[in-house]
């Protein structure tokens, strides 16, 4: 396995690895197209960034990202929000916290805050 160093155009070869992943925190679609440029089999989609947050991802977005991983043979590795989710940033994903609490306990809803 050998990648590419786009910043100072040197080729490392890692005998070792049948794949690596490249994580630059960017959106899918740059980190995607800088990871086929260097040369890496996968890429982090990282979901603590706001422009992947759950309501970011339209069917429109997924079906031309799956589109892209297909012609270019590069496979997503999708990092969640490491938050803890009743106390997350992201309203989609501490709503659903705090559903699931609702549902698999006998905790009323008026006792969480939103």
């Amino acid at each position: 396995m050998s990648i590419n160093n786009s910043a100072n155009n040197e080729i490392y070869n890692i005998p070792f690895a049948k794949g690596l992943a490249l994580q630059g925190y960017d959106s899918a679609e740059d980190g995607m197209l800088k990871a086929v440029r260097s040369g890496f089999t996968h890429w982090y989609i990282d979901g603590s960034l706001e422009c992947e947050y759950p309501g970011k991802w339209s069917e429109t977005r997924i079906v031309s990202l799956k589109n892209k991983i297909d012609v270019h043979s590069v496979k997503p590795i999708f990092h969640g929000n490491y938050k803890l989710p009743l106390s997350s940033d992201v309203v989609e994903i501490r709503n659903e916290a705090i559903n699931w609490l609702c549902v698999k306990s006998i905790l009323p809803r008026t006792l969480l805050r939103q």
